[in-house]
């Protein structure tokens, strides 16, 4: 959460500093990628509301740098929830 508020504030522009100034995007694609990775093995592993719950918040990351790994993300979410018995609209 604490990284999160920091990339949040970076992005509003408030301290005077960019996003890329604080955290490059690489970094942030790579925390995405590793909380939706945990986010789907709590899912497999039968812990679906926490498992969701990863996986919104990869896709909160994913939107500060990367639209198409957003996209992507959203994409597998979509196949994903189905088959997991989740709604879709459970990482809104």
């Amino acid at each position: 959460n604490q990284v999160y508020a920091r990339i949040c504030s970076s992005t509003s522009g408030s301290n005077g500093t960019s996003l890329s100034d604080s955290f490059p995007s690489h970094e942030i694609e790579w925390l995405a990628t590793a909380l939706w990775n945990q986010g789907v093995t709590n899912i497999i592993n039968g812990n679906k509301t926490l498992g969701a719950s990863w996986c919104k918040k990869s896709m909160q990351f994913a939107s500060f740098t990367n639209e198409r790994l957003e996209k992507q993300l959203s994409d597998l979410w979509t196949a994903l929830a189905p088959t997991a018995n989740l709604e879709i609209s459970a990482i809104e």
